[in-house]
């Protein structure tokens, strides 16, 4: 009796891994999906933040992003932007 409880048990248990697993899987896809169109976006229109940071979607390249939604001019993002690497590549980013 003892051993079908834990056979039942674990079983519950993967099942509703499995489910979060999916569930996780869809929500991973759906951020690519959303990265590569803001991505596609930013390259349409002559901004080419790949060629001068490695993540466009790290610290700095967020703020630039977020700058750019608020209407702002990339000179302005860029002063909020405290990454000395960065600032080294300023002029490229303009």
């Amino acid at each position: 009796m003892e051993c079908s409880k834990r056979l039942i048990f674990h079983q519950r248990i993967f099942g509703n891994y499995k489910r979060t697993h999916e569930n996780l899987k869809k929500l991973i896809e759906e951020r690519t999906t959303h990265k590569n169109r803001i991505h596609k976006i930013l390259v349409r229109n002559g901004i080419r933040l790949t060629d001068v940071l490695s993540d466009i979607f790290g610290r700095s390249g967020l703020i630039i992003i977020n700058g750019l939604i608020e209407g702002k001019p990339i000179d302005q993002a860029l002063r909020q932007i405290h990454n000395s690497r960065v600032l080294k590549k300023k002029d490229e980013i303009k």
